[in-house]
């Protein structure tokens, strides 16, 4: 049963659930309708049908959780589910995308690396929306993995998804919680002035132009000590 009207619009031409054939292409297409954000996410194109419907599989347990009805049993993702909590739909996305055929990998082996038309290494962070964070050319293809590293441990902490062990990226943790930790303290004196406000809007202080001054106050106060 589709989950909105719209899903029906596409002729399925697969066994599986989420899985479409490209009729140009020949690829296997993988898709799943978002109800949250009311739009179709395009998960890849895939050379074999089973790994569409992999790739459908996934972003349904995101997207739905695990009593979703899934073209395979929820055994064989036992392992990714530990982690699914750990990132958000558009990282998942983005990450289910470069395991298709359809994705420009850049002949690289690193996440987050590409070949640049002048034979130098790209390094760059994709981000949702189509958008992306550039990094730089360099010369080596490790390198420019280490940047792409060293850039998303400062953006998400030990969350990130490095292609080389977090160990190594110790005073980018230091930076990403030292950014935390200023953006909490911010958050608290924004609080605590809205507050301040607040009361003095309760306690509004009127003084006529015949009323004593504040300081004459004061003063009349410590002569009747």
């Amino acid at each position: 049963k589709p989950d909105s009207p719209k899903k029906s619009t596409i002729k399925r031409s697969s066994k599986y659930r989420g899985v479409t054939k490209h009729r140009r292409s020949g690829r296997w297409e993988a898709h799943i309708w978002v109800r949250e954000t009311g739009k179709q996410v395009y998960l890849g194109g895939y050379e074999l049908e089973e790994h569409a419907a992999e790739a459908y599989d996934v972003a349904a347990l995101k997207c739905k959780g695990k009593k979703v009805k899934t073209n395979f049993d929820i055994s064989k993702y036992g392992e990714l589910l530990q982690y699914m909590d750990t990132i958000s739909l558009e990282e998942l996305v983005m990450a289910v995308r470069r395991q298709s055929q359809g994705f420009a990998r850049g002949s690289s082996k690193y996440r987050g690396v590409t070949r640049h038309p002048n034979g130098r290494w790209e390094a760059r962070i994709g981000m949702p929306g189509s958008r992306h964070i550039y990094l730089g050319l360099y010369n080596d293809e490790a390198d420019a993995a280490k940047s792409y590293d060293r850039a998303l441990v400062k953006l998400r902490g030990s969350q990130a998804a490095t292609n080389f062990a977090l160990s190594n990226y110790t005073e980018q943790l230091r930076e990403y919680h030292t950014e935390q930790q200023k953006e909490i303290l911010y958050k608290s004196n924004q609080e605590v002035l809205n507050n301040d406000s607040g009361l003095k809007k309760q306690i509004p202080l009127h003084l006529s132009a015949n009323s004593p001054s504040p300081a004459a106050i004061a003063e009349h106060a410590t002569h009747c000590i």
